[in-house]
């Protein structure tokens, strides 16, 4: 990209001042044919103009080179090296344009000293603009070229500080699930080891529905979405899970408007409320242990709700200081949607804790079309 771009900066200046040549001699052409008939035959006025402008298309590489070299924008640069070359290309112009005439003109009523001293007050000034021109048409195009190296360097910097981005995300997201994950892991394992005591077979049954819920847990690892739906059939079966060990303890439901089931939601982004309420609200004493999970669309944004009947948060949520269940839970969706979630916790007026999850509501990808 950047050797495309250089090359591209050495001919456009060449393209516009070779067009500005090619303007020049035909107007020379008209205004010396047509309005002075100043020459007896066509092809003798065109080979006199172009050769008017011979020495600047042998000079123009140079002229590009030596600007790039010594750019005129040092006072050193500009009184010795650039305002000479322009008065010695002007004279050496019109001089080598006027031995070409000299040749091809049939008679010359003017002595060639005189005609090339006129020419040279007359039409000097042009050719110190064209100089100029030239130095000022290679600054432009050398600019831009400039610009859109800048500007394709920025592109590549953004997008390469994007995929920085993106791997440092799915890297934290990994190290979260591997958090999360154990503690999960460790939980089934305890309560297959109190139903040893209890029954084999019941055990045995719950081991092998871990399995099932392990591989199904391993399939959603290789996802970081999947819809709010199989988020929550998921968890039912892990609940059936824990139901077994829990005999008569434990209820619950889920509650999802239909236009909320293919919502775009975290992996198990509920797993770790759902493990608070088992840690936290079997404090109390005397009841079974109720989880609801609810969703809502509300506008733009998917609010869930999951409550239990536990204790609640302490009264004093000064000294209250989040778990890892809630960190883990911000942490994801900040990690997924930036500022456009938010997690609140409160207290049920009823007994026990309501967690509020509001997010973008967002289709996930796999049922767009459905």
């Amino acid at each position: 990209m950047e050797k495309k771009l250089l090359n591209q900066s050495a001919l456009r200046p060449l393209q516009l001042v070779l067009f500005v040549f090619s303007i020049s001699t035909i107007w020379n052409i008209i205004h010396w044919y047509i309005f002075y008939n100043q020459y007896e035959t066509l092809s003798t006025l065109i080979a006199v103009a172009i050769f008017d402008w011979l020495f600047w298309i042998i000079a123009l590489p140079f002229v590009i080179w030596i600007t790039k070299k010594r750019p005129p924008v040092k006072l050193n640069s500009l009184l010795f090296i650039h305002f000479p070359i322009n008065i010695i290309a002007t004279v050496i112009t019109i001089f080598s344009s006027e031995v070409m005439r000299l040749f091809l003109e049939s008679h010359r009523p003017v002595p060639f000293i005189d005609s090339f001293e006129s020419r040279l007050i007359a039409e000097g000034s042009w050719y110190v603009l064209f100089y100029w021109f030239v130095v000022g048409a290679y600054f432009t195009v050398d600019f831009h070229a400039a610009y859109n190296r800048k500007k394709q360097e920025s592109l590549e910097f953004q997008l390469e500080n994007a995929q920085l981005t993106k791997r440092l995300i799915e890297s934290r997201l990994s190290m979260l699930r591997a958090q999360l994950q154990p503690h999960f892991l460790f939980n089934s394992l305890n309560s297959i080891s109190s139903l040893m005591d209890i029954s084999i077979a019941r055990a045995r049954n719950v081991l092998i529905q871990l399995a099932n819920l392990l591989r199904e847990a391993l399939d959603i690892s290789d996802k970081d979405t999947h819809t709010l739906r199989e988020e929550c059939e998921w968890h039912e079966r892990y609940l059936s899970l824990e139901s077994i060990r829990l005999v008569n303890q434990l209820e619950w439901a889920c509650d999802l408007a239909e236009d909320t089931y293919c919502a775009s939601v975290p992996c198990l982004i509920l797993q770790p409320l759902i493990e608070n309420a088992f840690k936290h609200a079997r404090k109390r004493k005397g009841e079974p242990l109720s989880i609801q999970i609810e969703a809502r669309k509300s506008g733009n944004q998917l609010v869930i709700k999951l409550s239990d009947n536990g204790v609640g948060f302490p009264k004093d949520k000064q000294n209250y200081h989040e778990g890892r269940g809630l960190k883990y839970v911000h942490e994801i969706c900040k990690i997924h949607f930036g500022d456009e979630a938010s997690v609140q916790y409160s207290n049920n007026p009823s007994g026990g804790t309501i967690v509020t999850m509001m997010l973008p509501y967002l289709i996930e990808k796999s049922h767009e079309e459905t």
